[in-house]
């Protein structure tokens, strides 16, 4: 059913919903509203299921390079806006002509696009809402679809971090990382083993490919698990969860604050190989 008039849907009916308080609010709408078209909605949207979703959204498409996410991402936007129509009082997001004013490339706030795409300067923001859409519909596949062996609690993980020293996101992501890569093989590309682990990731990827290798390895465990525990300085699994996770004491997550996070989890895999194979 395609620019129907008559078809309306109430965001209020949307049943599963982005948890993180710090993502863009159209991200967040944008993500719940996809969800429910390509899982859910039989009548008028994909409802393609749940594990379609998965493999061709989770792990297809949104793991594809930039400029075909931002394809993917524009093609969406207006198949959304021919199903629904135009849609109030989604976090105040109203899905708009994709190349309205030939896309000016400027910030306006009259075109949602532009503003979805660009920041007040005029700057392309899309790598990081990219990101944020990947954790987003990590979070919601997560809520529909988990398993309950999937709900983790990080103390009885077998392999720990000794460092008194070292903040315990950082040993959490470190420990659970190395339980999903190791061992889980009921993991999205999880359970490789120890001598995968040693080749691929300490020798290879977290020294090589950095900060793509971390936002990626983020986005598998926000994938694959939710964390039972509710204290204070837990590792959270969605957007608020990696900004906790990327930004020090001092409220800062430039680039070498990220590195230096990089570094400190070298460390804690190291001692974590040491463990498994000794």
């Amino acid at each position: 059913m395609e620019n129907s008039e008559n078809f309306t849907l109430n965001p209020e009916n949307l049943t599963y919903k982005i948890s993180s308080k710090k993502m863009d609010s159209k991200i967040k709408s944008f993500a719940e509203l996809y969800f429910y078209y390509y899982v859910e909605d039989i009548e008028n949207g994909a409802g393609k299921g749940i594990e379609k979703f998965r493999k061709y959204i989770l792990n297809e498409e949104m793991t594809n390079n930039h400029s075909k996410q931002m394809y993917w991402l524009e093609n969406k936007l207006n198949r959304l806006m021919n199903v629904y129509g135009k849609l109030d009082g989604i976090n105040n997001f109203e899905f708009t002509d994709l190349f309205e004013n030939n896309s000016k490339k400027i910030h306006d706030e009259s075109d949602t696009w532009i503003s979805f795409i660009y920041d007040e300067n005029g700057d392309l923001k899309t790598y990081e809402l990219i990101y944020q859409l990947r954790l987003a519909f990590a979070e919601l596949y997560n809520q529909y679809g988990i398993k309950n062996d999937k709900k983790i609690k990080l103390k009885d993980l077998k392999y720990k971090i000794s460092s008194k020293k070292m903040d315990s996101k950082i040993k959490s992501f470190a420990e659970l990382y190395f339980y999903y890569y190791v061992e889980d093989k009921n993991a999205t590309k999880g359970g490789n083993g120890s001598k995968e682990f040693k080749k691929n990731v300490l020798d290879d990827e977290i020294r090589n490919k950095g900060l793509k290798w971390l936002e990626d390895s983020f986005f598998r465990l926000a994938e694959n698990y939710q964390i039972n525990e509710e204290k204070e300085n837990t590792l959270k699994l969605n957007y608020d969860g990696w900004l906790e996770f990327t930004t020090n004491y001092e409220g800062d997550n430039a680039p070498y604050v990220k590195y230096g996070l990089i570094y400190e989890l070298r460390l804690a895999f190291a001692e974590l190989y040491n463990q498994h194979c000794s």
